[in-house]
């Protein structure tokens, strides 16, 4: 009996261990898939799904498998394409601005081209025309779409000489060569737009009340100034020829508030006209513009 438990201890925990040893091991603690290429392949899943923030961290934990391996930029550009897909053009301009410094020429341009993209949608059109313009001089693969970005932040800009010059970089056999062409006549008609003077446009309607509204095109403010300031100047008129302090008294007070408020939107209705004008034309540039920003 003494001898059969000695040989059962003895025999119990090797028992376990190798019990241990051919048992399957889970994936990882969290259960998802161990290793890079199976991290690659999930991410991978994610992305196709549209599932973009998981995505993105997919691709950055296969890319922490190994950091020196060949394929550690592109799963780094791929985690950034990922947080751009989901609106964090913050994150993704500084991940790309990262990766454009130590990736080789190819990646780097594309990097910097998306980087440019990320900008643009964020509404920084400085940083996207500076951006697009070293993607342009750094890679010829990518260098239409980043003269045509380049030349969209110059429209946002109003840089209408520099617009018509990116967009005219674009090359003729270029997918995008029509729309661009057609965007750097808009370029020519944003030099034109209209600039009247807020001083003479006062002036006109201090003369006239509610004529420097109707020059700048807003007929319906200039006939509204017309009509107040004139019934105001009336009240006090009749007020005057009836000696009577009342309607003195009305007629003072509104000119006192409508006559200044006249001339003050005859003022503004210069920069509203020019504000417009441009309005009209960016929304122009958005429907002649076939570059895909996704």
């Amino acid at each position: 009996m003494i001898a059969l438990l000695l040989a059962l201890a003895l025999a119990g925990p090797g028992a376990g261990i190798s019990a241990e040893a051919e048992a399957p091991r889970p994936a990882s603690p969290a259960g998802m898939p161990a290793g890079p290429a199976a991290v690659r392949r999930f991410a991978d899943e994610l992305f196709a799904r549209g599932d973009w923030f998981r995505a993105a961290t997919e691709y950055l934990r296969a890319a922490s498998y190994d950091p020196a391996a060949p394929d550690a930029g592109e799963l780094t550009f791929r985690a950034a394409l990922a947080a751009y897909r989901a609106g964090q053009w913050t994150e993704a301009r500084r991940r790309l601005l990262e990766l454009g410094e130590v990736s080789a020429p190819e990646l780097a341009g594309r990097s910097r081209y998306l980087a440019a993209a990320a900008s643009y949608r964020a509404g920084d059109w400085d940083d996207a025309r500076i951006l697009a313009g070293r993607a342009r001089a750094g890679s010829s693969a990518i260098s239409d779409r980043a003269a045509y970005i380049e030349g969209l932040s110059d429209l946002q800009l109003g840089r209408w000489p520099d617009a018509r010059a990116a967009f005219g970089a674009v090359p003729p056999a270029s997918g995008l060569a029509g729309s661009a062409g057609a965007l750097a006549g808009l370029a020519d008609r944003g030099a034109r737009l209209p600039h009247p003077s807020p001083w003479v446009t006062a002036g006109l309607s201090a003369v006239v009340p509610g004529l420097g509204q109707i020059v700048s095109g807003y007929v319906w403010d200039g006939l509204s100034a017309l009509l107040l300031t004139g019934g105001s100047a009336a009240l006090l008129a009749a007020g005057v020829h009836r000696d009577n302090s009342a309607l003195q008294a009305a007629g003072a007070a509104g000119l006192a508030i409508f006559y200044p408020a006249n001339v003050f939107g005859g003022a503004n209705a210069a920069g509203r006209r020019t504000r417009d004008a441009r309005h009209r034309l960016l929304d122009d540039a958005g429907r002649l513009s076939t570059l895909s920003l996704e």
